[in-house]
């Protein structure tokens, strides 16, 4: 407690001590007081300050440190973004920044094996495509090429891919014998069927019709379908196939149906007529005097002369019904 005493400042401290009613008092003027602890006090002050002042200069040193480690990762992650793979060790320490750095090389480096792997896939996708011995469309919905592989244009007559995108205005639409073929196809694969072994007569560049058989599955997206389609050229494979069912079914002299055929065609309109109730008719037509014919003429021109019979006949006669020479 400070009191004034004659008027000087004084610090009074009372304190009991042992004895009966007996008080210690200690009186010490300010201005001595004062000239005592200033030593004290300015040391306390400057300590203090300095500490202060440390701790600031170490603030500054740690996050000016940490903020430029923070900027560097920050700017590898950006070149990562930029699409550059390039691994940076730029912490080898076992603190947070050296555990971050550590992560992301494994992500660079998986990300570019992964994008290696992809560029790979793709070159060997597009070698297969180019180099496949058939003929490989991928087109839109609507018929606008995609891709088009170089054995498919050379299939078509063209001399190469860029050529056949030109003549065709780049649309499979003109390659169509019948258009109604493709929408029966791209039906089929709307009802999410994949069409195999499809045969549709194609024009090849000057307007040869050819024979193709077609394997398609739809592709893309909901929103944007694709059709990718694989070719091949079967024409003289179908050609085959139609001479050899003509010589199963015709006279191999007057061109029109052998007897085989003939009976096989006279039992189907027979159960037609019975199912249906209509009437069935067989002509029997007689050549007359055939046989002098071939003795006055030969034989040769016998059988010249029952092959235009079979033509007569045969134009005669409406669209659905047989003729069969009969011995």
């Amino acid at each position: 407690t400070y009191l004034d005493m004659d008027g000087e400042r004084v610090l009074a401290a009372v304190r009991a001590v042992p004895g009966p009613g007996w008080r210690l008092v200690l009186l010490v003027p300010q201005e001595e007081l004062l000239r005592a602890v200033a030593p004290i006090r300015y040391g306390t002050i400057l300590a203090i300050g300095g500490m202060l002042i440390l701790f600031a200069v170490l603030f500054a040193v740690a996050t000016a440190g940490t903020s430029g480690r923070v900027g560097r990762l920050a700017e590898y992650m950006r070149s990562v973004a930029r699409g550059d793979f390039t691994v940076r060790n730029l912490f080898t320490g076992r603190d947070e920044f050296g555990a971050l750095n550590r992560h992301l090389n494994e992500l660079v480096t998986a990300r570019r094996d992964a994008e290696a792997a992809l560029r790979d896939a793709e070159r060997q996708h597009r070698e297969l495509v180019e180099n496949a011995p058939i003929g490989i469309f991928r087109t839109t919905w609507d018929g606008s090429i995609n891709v088009l592989n170089q054995h498919g244009a050379a299939l078509l007559g063209f001399r190469d891919v860029a050529h056949a995108r030109a003549v065709l205005d780049d649309s499979v639409i003109p390659l169509y014998a019948e258009p109604m073929d493709r929408q029966a196809m791209l039906d089929d694969l709307t009802a999410g069927e994949v069409v195999t072994g499809l045969r549709l007569r194609w024009y090849r560049r000057g307007g040869e019709a050819i024979w193709v058989s077609l394997y398609a599955r739809r592709t893309g997206t909901p929103d944007a379908p694709e059709v990718e389609s694989f070719f091949l050229d079967v024409t003289d494979q179908v050609e085959d196939t139609l001479r050899l069912e003509q010589l199963a079914t015709t006279d191999e002299l007057t061109g029109v149906a052998n007897r085989r055929h003939f009976m096989a065609r006279l039992e189907d309109e027979a159960a037609r007529a019975q199912r249906y109730g209509r009437p069935l008719s067989v002509l029997l037509l007689d050549a007359d005097h055939f046989k002098a014919v071939n003795d006055t003429h030969g034989h040769a021109a016998g059988d010249e002369l029952l092959r235009l019979l079979g033509d007569v006949i045969a134009e005669a006669v409406r669209a659905g019904c047989a003729v069969e020479p009969v011995a």
